[in-house]
């Protein structure tokens, strides 16, 4: 367009000195059209030359500069996310056997307490919170399951476990501070990590099967649900009273249809 705007100014002042009689200038001003033309061409041409080069170089320098800034930003979280996450480490007391029948057991700030010799007193004056069915000093038969006192804690603020404490003295009645730890249940949540306020057990919340297996061996009872997934049970004869059948200690582990831990119980002395 440029090119055309000038010819045309060119022309004009060459057809207005022609009508001036100014004749002898035709050949000259033809040959300076010609030149100015050429030359706003040539030096166009050089601008497109020099310009779109630089800008392409320019963009792509950009591109890669943020695309650069955007993966290191990623590998910065990715890497936070992996360092926020607690590496399980067993607590001082407990087995490293997740399915030990010698050390039934979880941990709570240093304490242990064992299934079948801890008690609600002792659960109770180690200062965590807990929520109990019964007052320590109400009075419970030794009938079996309905008489049993129900706990509710804590393995980290999503995670809550439900914990039975019977009477298991064939005496009568006993203060519920008395009752002995038989029963611990819980599902698992989102979170994987064990808390600082809460209970802990000898195994990471975040255990798959081939985890287990290779740490504890095959389970002696094992269940499968093509909706639900898999069940497996480490069982022995009660130890209190190995005289019924009835009665079990044992370790249940539930794994979704992916091999992820799901749900838990252990079990000391009871009908499971």
């Amino acid at each position: 367009m440029k090119n055309r705007i000038l010819s045309v100014l060119v022309l004009a002042a060459m057809i207005g000195l022609t009508s001036c009689g100014v004749s002898e200038t035709t050949d000259k001003t033809e040959q300076t059209v010609e030149v100015v033309t050429e030359a706003y061409d040539d030096a166009e041409e050089k601008t497109e030359d020099v310009t779109e080069p630089e800008s392409e170089e320019v963009t792509e320098t950009a591109e890669e500069t943020t695309a650069s800034e955007v993966t290191a930003a990623g590998k910065d979280v990715s890497e936070n996310d992996k360092a926020a996450k607690k590496e399980f480490k067993h607590a001082e007391g407990l087995s490293d056997k997740y399915a030990d029948f010698d050390n039934m057991a979880f941990a709570y700030k240093g304490q242990i307490f064992k299934f079948g010799e801890a008690t609600l007193a002792d659960l109770a004056n180690s200062g965590i919170e807990m929520d109990c069915d019964e007052e320590l000093d109400d009075m419970i038969e030794d009938c079996g399951f309905a008489s049993d006192v129900n706990v509710d804690v804590y393995i980290n603020p999503s995670t809550e476990v439900w914990l039975q404490f019977t009477n298991n003295k064939d005496n009568g009645m006993i203060p519920a501070s008395e009752c002995v730890l038989t029963y611990a249940y819980f599902m698992t949540s989102v979170d994987k990590d064990y808390s600082d306020d809460g209970i802990q057990f000898n195994f990471p919340l975040d255990l798959t099967e081939e985890e287990l297996t290779k740490n504890s061996g095959e389970p002696n009872e094992t269940e499968f649900d093509e909706d639900l997934g898999s069940n497996f049970g480490y069982t022995e004869p009660s130890r209190l009273n190995p005289d019924n059948e009835q009665l079990k200690d044992g370790y249940f582990f539930g794994f979704n249809l992916d091999g992820k831990l799901m749900e838990v119980c252990i079990a000391w002395d009871c009908n499971v």
